[in-house]
């Protein structure tokens, strides 16, 4: 059905949208990218649109094999000269144009670009040119946060290098001197990378609460042993319709925390002993959520989409995610409000 189609609708694992798969499969995996901060920072470029078939016709192809030895410089240009590879009335420029005027549409759907007054037309052509431009640096300055993650004893020996290299590798929680277990201290370094995260995100001036989860996300499930969002999570004012109805007579939500705190509330109790025993969970969804698991663990490599990414269990990220996924399912499917529990849409 239509809900289950197209960028703008999420499956229960994030790491299975089709953005989140097309980073870990395709962004991440192209030949020419080398190390992990050009596949990070060009992930952040894929953000510019985060369309996909836009980046496969411009992008993409920069970094394939078979590039041409232009091409392949003005890769290079993208991640370490972005000013220069985007810059006005340049190649890219140019191509993004070209793309423009054969009918292609130059951003995502699943949520919306806020271009400055009087970015219509071909100017808005240049504003997501610069847009991508400015992401691009944004990787570059986010991924000094995560790279004590990737540089250190959690990333593994493999000829690889990269993200993948890190986010398959088991580290054993041991117990320290002082009692405190090694899980612990990984909690705490995935909370304060989380931390300066979201402060170079959201120094970004087109870069609010949605896009600050946004990114979020997609860099924690490139390093999920990371811990990145394993306690807390940005959640998009997306959230808001589902928190409306869960905590009804809970004042405004003006800011990212206070969105955080319901989230971690929601959590908290989903979690508890007595959540479980008044069965307010519908009795298939742990079965449904174990099995879909296990069936995305089976078809994909964990070399392409990390095994931790794919959990059998209620995740705090993947929870703020489908909160907003219930606001548009409520919109675009069920805006009767017809629908009551244990429905199955066919």
């Amino acid at each position: 059905g239509k809900c289950a189609r197209g960028d703008k609708w999420m499956p229960w694992h994030c790491a299975l949208g089709a953005h989140e798969r097309y980073l870990l499969e395709v962004v991440y995996a192209l030949p020419l990218v080398e190390t992990a901060r050009e596949k990070h920072v060009l992930g952040f470029a894929f953000s510019g649109s985060r369309d996909i078939e836009l980046f496969d016709a411009l992008l993409r192809p920069l970094f394939e094999r078979d590039a041409s030895d232009e091409d392949k410089c003005l890769g290079r240009r993208l991640l370490w000269n972005p000013s220069q590879a985007f810059k006005r009335d340049g190649v890219l420029h140019g191509r993004y144009a070209a793309y423009r005027g054969q009918g292609k549409k130059l951003h995502t759907t699943s949520y919306s670009c806020h271009p400055p007054k009087g970015a219509s037309g071909d100017e808005f052509v240049f504003y997501v040119v610069d847009r991508t431009r400015r992401f691009v640096e944004l990787g570059h300055k986010t991924f000094d946060a995560i790279q004590p993650f990737v540089d250190g004893g959690s990333s593994s020996s493999s000829s690889r290098g990269d993200a993948a290299s890190s986010k398959t590798t088991t580290t054993p929680a041991t117990t320290t001197s002082n009692g405190v277990t090694a899980a612990a201290d990984a909690s705490t370094r995935g909370a304060q990378m989380r931390r300066s995260l979201e402060r170079v995100l959201l120094s970004e001036r087109e870069v609010g609460p949605t896009m600050t989860k946004m990114f979020l996300v997609s860099t924690h499930l490139a390093y999920p042993r990371a811990g990145i969002l394993d306690d807390d999570c940005a959640v998009g004012d997306g959230a808001d319709a589902a928190f409306d109805y869960l905590f009804p007579g809970v004042g405004p939500r003006t800011k990212p925390e206070h969105r955080s705190e319901l989230l971690r509330r929601l959590d908290a109790h989903l979690s508890s002993p007595a959540c479980a025993d008044d069965a307010h969970l519908v009795p298939r969804f742990e079965h449904m959520l174990r099995w879909t698991a296990a069936k995305a663990r089976a078809r994909f490599s964990p070399d392409v989409i990390p095994a931790d990414a794919l959990p059998d269990r209620l995740t705090l990220y993947d929870l703020q995610v489908n909160l907003c996924e219930w606001r548009k399912f409520r919109s675009a499917v069920d805006a009767g409000r017809l629908l009551g529990a244990g429905v199955v849409l066919a």
